[in-house]
């Protein structure tokens, strides 16, 4: 497994939309593997964006919210959901990032 924090950004969408399409416009279905949303209500990416960026535009200090974690199996591993679940919910609170 390998981890890659990208630099921080202000743009909820752009990253939900490249996410979803790479650097094209139409989105391409084996992109991303899997992935999960927590405290939000959606598992729809470009709504969770907009779920995010409602919340960050409520505070006056956070002018770069958007955190972008990637975490990456070689090939050859092939980890059950649960797993990347658990993974995905451990990093994310040893960030501070659980709540």
């Amino acid at each position: 497994m390998l981890a890659k924090v990208a630099p921080t950004s202000s743009d909820f969408h752009a990253l939900a939309r490249y996410l979803l399409n790479g650097k094209g416009s139409q989105p391409l279905p084996d992109r991303v593997q899997w992935f999960f949303t927590q405290n939000l209500g959606t598992d729809d990416p470009l709504v969770a964006a907009r779920y995010m960026e409602a919340t960050a535009s409520r505070s006056m200090r956070c002018t770069k919210p958007v955190y972008h974690l990637m975490v990456a199996w070689h090939e050859r591993e092939r980890p059950y959901d649960e797993v990347m679940g658990d993974i995905a919910r451990k990093t994310l609170h040893l960030a501070g990032l659980s709540e």
